[in-house]
């Protein structure tokens, strides 16, 4: 019953720490970046940084999205 038990906890462990690694912060997604209006300088440092510039957020927007709704400088956008 112990061991039951000890597995179980380990499990839920486990499963709590991908969900938290899983959920890394990702700037290209927060809509406050995109209002700075960033020049395309500060988007390349950000990729550089490890920042994905093609990942979608839970609505399906990605960086592009966000900095055509935030009136991002074309050259930045493009």
């Amino acid at each position: 019953m112990m061991r039951i038990i000890k597995n179980i906890v380990c499990l839920g462990l486990l499963i709590c720490n991908c969900i938290v690694f899983a959920q890394e912060k990702n700037v290209f997604l927060d809509r406050a970046y995109w209002k700075s209006n960033p020049c395309l300088d500060q988007v390349k440092e950000k990729i550089k940084e490890g920042h994905d510039a093609t990942k979608l957020n839970k609505f399906q927007f990605d960086a592009v999205s966000w900095a055509l709704i935030e009136k991002v400088d074309n050259e930045t956008v493009k």
